[in-house]
């Protein structure tokens, strides 16, 4: 029975993805990185993370430097963030009905903190953020043994193959959304049969 529910933040709480162009073009005016047009940038959400960072020609000893500016003009751009619609509804709903809620992010503390603080959303036992773009596998594990968390009564919802992959591999159930930065028919390919389209059917699933 699901008691525990691990959430990624970007592309499944708040909807970044409104602004990720217009962030990515920052970065790459910034680093010798080769510039997608907005069209050759949402063919991406099809293919895995690696498969991203070789069609920019960036190798990924790179990664930390660009995610921590990445970071940094997310943290710029916060008040302009928003919650997907009915999201905030669906976490308060979630809280009270007595899940344990928790982040797990590769965006930053500061920046989800600040998120959260603005809509009113003290309602999780933890956020962890900084987690590695190639593999949240290490903060999964640390999180669910410091809360004591199994993996029948844990569920992770995000948005991206990683996600998925990383999930599998710490033998941990996942729900897919749709709504956020991987192509849907990406997610169902390779997390079959758990994968939601609206706000409401993870409503549905969790609160009956």
């Amino acid at each position: 029975m699901i008691k525990n529910i691990i959430f990624d933040f970007d592309g499944t709480i708040a909807n970044t993805e409104e602004l990720a162009y217009h962030i990515y073009e920052k970065i790459v005016s910034e680093n010798e990185i080769l510039k997608l047009t907005k069209e050759e940038f949402e063919e991406l959400k099809k293919v895995s993370m690696f498969e991203k960072f070789k069609r920019h020609k960036v190798s990924i000893f790179k990664l930390p430097k660009l995610a921590r500016r990445t970071m940094r003009l997310i943290g710029e751009v916060m008040d302009d963030i928003n919650p997907y619609d009915g999201m905030i509804e669906t976490l308060t709903l979630l809280h009270n009905k007595g899940y344990r809620l928790f982040i797990v992010s590769s965006n930053s503390k500061k920046n989800i903190n600040k998120f959260l603080k603005r809509f009113d959303l003290d309602i999780f036992t933890a956020i962890y953020g900084k987690a590695k773009y190639f593999g949240k596998e290490k903060v999964l594990k640390k999180v669910m043994a410091k809360y004591d968390l199994t993996h029948d009564s844990t569920l992770y919802i995000g948005d991206e193959v990683r996600d998925v992959v990383s999930c599998k591999n710490v033998g941990m159930p996942i729900l897919s959304v749709s709504w956020g930065f991987d192509d849907p028919e990406f997610l169902i390919e390779q997390n079959k049969g758990s994968v939601i389209d609206t706000v409401e059917e993870l409503q549905s699933l969790l609160l009956v």
